[in-house]
């Protein structure tokens, strides 16, 4: 992964399923009617940012890498709309100058720390999905 921030910015990418939907777009179409326009300003507001910053520099509280073994190199882009914790997942790649969204989600702390994702295997299906990223078409995010 580069460290320094490419010529133009990161490209920010989109994740499309096997017949060529942008996964990201149904996303946000599903959310609920009175979340979907506040949580698409938010993540642009936030993506915009990160582009044009060095990925040494992307932390809280615009995003954080999730811990464990099985999520290395799955981060999350952390916005909070309304109270409710959205957490798009994604990773850098395939290419030296992309940033992938993988899935988007939900994230809620359960009783004892313990973290719920919504959808449940949000972080399962990142971490598939990224392994399938070479040679994937996938739709750049116009910001």
């Amino acid at each position: 992964m580069v460290q320094e921030l490419p010529r133009d910015g990161w490209r920010i990418m989109k994740f499309t399923s096997n017949s060529g939907r942008d996964c990201i777009v149904d996303w946000l179409d599903g959310l609920p009617i009175g979340e979907r326009k506040v949580v698409r300003i938010e993540l642009e507001v936030i993506l915009r940012l990160l582009r044009f910053t060095r990925s040494d520099l992307w932390t809280r509280p615009q995003f954080a890498w999730l811990q464990g073994d099985r999520n290395d190199g799955i981060g999350e882009i952390i916005l909070d709309c309304r109270g409710i914790p959205y957490r798009p997942l994604g990773c850098f790649g395939p290419g030296e100058d992309e940033f992938t969204i993988l899935i988007g989600a939900r994230k809620d702390r359960k009783r004892r720390g313990k973290v719920q994702w919504n959808p449940e295997n949000a972080v399962a299906t990142a971490v598939n999905r990224k392994a399938l990223l070479s040679g994937r078409t996938l739709y750049e995010y116009i910001l």
